[in-house]
């Protein structure tokens, strides 16, 4: 698969218990996204615009998720609030 742009890192910092979109907004025609969870005690989830603790795909502490293929918008959440970085390929 070729991709058309060059990778585009974002960071976003989530607000305690309150989901937000990853990254606040996608990059254009974006095929596959990566999550990294900057937080080295907390964990985030990862999902649609009701992802919670309990219906949320896990990411734990310091960890990552695999290549998402998407081109809609991601929630997280975390708990306490966390930073999270997004690695998004279109």
């Amino acid at each position: 698969m070729a991709y058309t742009t060059t990778p585009k890192s974002t960071q976003t910092t989530l607000a305690p218990a309150t989901a937000a979109k990853v990254p606040a907004t996608a990059q254009a025609s974006r095929l596959l996204l990566k999550i990294f969870n900057d937080d080295v005690a907390n964990p985030i989830y990862y999902g649609d615009s009701t992802v919670s603790t309990t219906n949320g795909i896990y990411i734990a502490p310091g960890g990552e998720s695999d290549w998402i293929p998407c081109s809609g918008d991601i929630w997280a959440l975390s708990t306490p609030g966390t930073t999270v970085r997004t690695l998004e390929l279109a």
